[in-house]
């Protein structure tokens, strides 16, 4: 079991956990003015707004084609967070048909015009291989620049690079703070991996109570590798006293965990 932990240390998880913060109509406008200034004035805030009313159903009935248009308008007068949503809207197939190639170009206009969330979906493209070459070091660099935004799934992602050695040199004390930074802000994979490095010794001292601490956190919040780990360390008597029917309850829950962890926020807008 423990080959089996130190080999799945940092399988970077994603992200289907990100922040989906409500959009916000600060000049609360009516439906008739946003319609209006789309249509006739070519506000891109007013299309991108319009474009959230098609997505969510709200005052108009919900079109996912009318939202792809309207956010396309929005993006095509580059507002980054359209161009977000636009690649989001081509990475899930709303509204139009699925393409990779097409959400990954989209993400890169918005990431490049600064949007926190489409500079960590760019990292994980990169990171992947999804929609364009794998690059590595790419995807350190927009990990890096979206948790200077402090986009915690960046900070987690990125850890897991320095862990790895990918696109940089192996540095287990850069992996500790990022990982620590992103745990601190509550993201429960950070906090998984917070009890692998504290149970591995990686950038800072082997601890096993810590390393239990953390494993519990983030396996009471629904992580299967969490819930795994609170298995061995029951089994084995590792940070914990031995408990042998609780090491079986934990792995039992583990095995029938089917928690998401898609790579890439689903949210079309934040």
């Amino acid at each position: 079991m423990k080959k089996l932990l130190i080999l799945c240390l940092f399988s970077v998880f994603i992200c289907g956990c990100t922040s989906t913060a409500k959009h916000e109509n600060k000049n609360n406008l009516t439906k008739t003015d946003v319609i209006k200034n789309a249509t006739f004035n070519g506000n891109a805030e007013a299309q991108y707004n319009l474009g959230i009313l098609y997505y969510k159903g709200e005052e108009v009935p919900k079109d996912y084609g009318m939202s792809f248009d309207w956010f396309l308008k929005a993006a095509q007068q580059n507002l980054a967070k359209a161009q977000y949503s636009v690649g989001q809207m081509y990475m899930q197939g709303l509204g139009t048909d699925k393409d990779y190639k097409k959400a990954f170009d989209w993400f890169l206009k918005s990431a490049t015009n600064g949007y926190a969330s489409a500079q960590y979906n760019i990292g994980v493209f990169y990171e992947k291989g999804k929609g364009v070459e794998q690059d590595y070091k790419q995807a350190l660099y927009w990990y890096t620049k979206a948790a200077q935004q402090d986009i915690t799934y960046a900070q987690n992602n990125l850890a897991g690079l320095y862990f790895l050695g990918k696109g940089t040199a192996r540095d287990y004390d850069k992996a500790y703070e990022l990982t620590k930074e992103s745990a601190g802000h509550g993201n429960i994979d950070a906090q998984s991996n917070m009890g692998r490095l504290y149970y591995l010794g990686k950038g800072v001292a082997k601890d096993d109570k810590k390393a239990f601490y953390w494993a519990s956190k983030a396996a009471e919040q629904g992580v299967a590798d969490a819930q795994y780990m609170l298995a061995l360390f029951y089994n084995q008597g590792i940070g914990v006293e031995k408990n042998i029917n609780k090491a079986k309850e934990w792995l039992d829950k583990s095995k029938k965990n089917t928690r998401k962890n898609p790579q890439i926020p689903q949210t079309v807008f934040y």
